[in-house]
């Protein structure tokens, strides 16, 4: 809400414009899409202070979280896509130098990040919104199911966290937000009349706030699917056993 504000209140759509014609930009570029929030990642360990339920001596337990610092040196091997990887390798080089142990396993694909966890290869992983997870990572209705479920590793409940990753952090390290933009040649646009140039930017935005509202609008109800399907489910800790 913020960037839309700036952007469309504060002369930031000119702003982003006056940049790209210092450096000879030969295109003119306007937001057309806008997405919810996006998050960081899913960790055996909180980050920053978890939200616990009252009881929960294990969440209580870890205060403030490990902070950046403790991801950083956590030794863990994390799935991530290319651009959020260099963010966070640069962030740890520059928080711990030489302590940065955090390692990164490429998205393969058709192998969903779930199953990698459930065979222990990975101990977290990036995500976007409830409304991604919900349909990547808690697979009630696949099929066929996203695990193997002969596999003796896999607990076969479609749920990480039983599987060491309850945390979820965020914002995303590289993209709090989405906007797309579209950029149209400015042979093209001077070609137009004002007349259209203004009805291009007034359904783009129109399109923006639409498409914004139309994705927040999704998120609780996803978000809330999750939370009833953990409901008096138990966890399993790193040795297996439940708690």
């Amino acid at each position: 809400s913020d960037m839309l504000l700036f952007l469309y209140k504060k002369d930031g759509i000119n702003l982003a414009q006056g940049i790209l014609d210092a450096r000879n930009g030969t295109q003119v570029a306007f937001p057309v899409v806008s997405s919810t929030m996006q998050g960081s990642g899913y960790f055996p360990k909180p980050l920053g202070r978890p939200l616990c339920r009252e009881g929960d001596a294990e969440c209580l337990a870890h205060g403030n979280g490990i902070g950046l610092a403790g991801l950083c040196t956590s030794g863990w091997e994390i799935r991530y896509l290319n651009t959020p990887e260099d963010v966070l390798r640069k962030a740890c080089d520059m928080l711990v130098g030489d302590g940065n142990n955090l390692k990164f396993s490429p998205p393969t694909g058709g192998v969903a990040p779930l199953k990698l966890m459930q065979n222990r290869s990975i101990q977290g992983f990036e995500f976007v919104t409830p409304v991604d997870d919900l349909q990547e990572f808690f697979p009630i209705n696949a099929d066929p199911p996203v695990l193997d479920c002969e596999n003796e590793l896999d607990d076969c409940t479609q749920n990480i966290g039983q599987i060491g990753a309850r945390y979820a952090h965020y914002p995303g390290w590289h993209q709090p937000f989405l906007f797309s933009w579209m950029h149209i040649d400015k042979s093209v646009w001077e070609g137009l009349s004002e007349g259209q140039r203004l009805a291009i930017k007034f359904a783009a935005g129109h399109s923006v706030s639409k498409s914004h509202t139309t994705t927040e609008s999704m998120q609780c109800q996803a978000l809330r699917q999750m939370i009833d399907f953990n409901e008096n489910t138990s966890q399993l800790n790193r040795d297996g056993s439940e708690r």
